[in-house]
């Protein structure tokens, strides 16, 4: 069963939010597999057994993150 975790790697030493005029946003390095360190929104998600099967990036670490999962869907 999907319990709706999933992974986003990000870079170890920089940050994960900012305070920007109007709130909080996502800051520092996130890994995209097509180019490597990016900002958040570039970012790949992988699925909810990456980290025990898929090797990090230099200087990497795993962040999980909760998406929704329909009734209907099905892993």
């Amino acid at each position: 069963m999907d319990n709706g975790v999933r992974y986003l790697i990000h870079r170890i030493g920089t940050p994960r939010l900012q305070v920007r005029r109007g709130g909080i946003a996502p800051a520092g390095e996130w890994w995209n597999n097509d180019g490597g360190w990016y900002d958040r929104h570039s970012a790949d998600i992988f699925p909810s057994d990456a980290p025990d099967t898929l090797n990090l990036p230099i200087d990497g670490e795993w962040v999980a993150v909760f998406v929704e999962i329909s009734a209907g869907f099905v892993s």
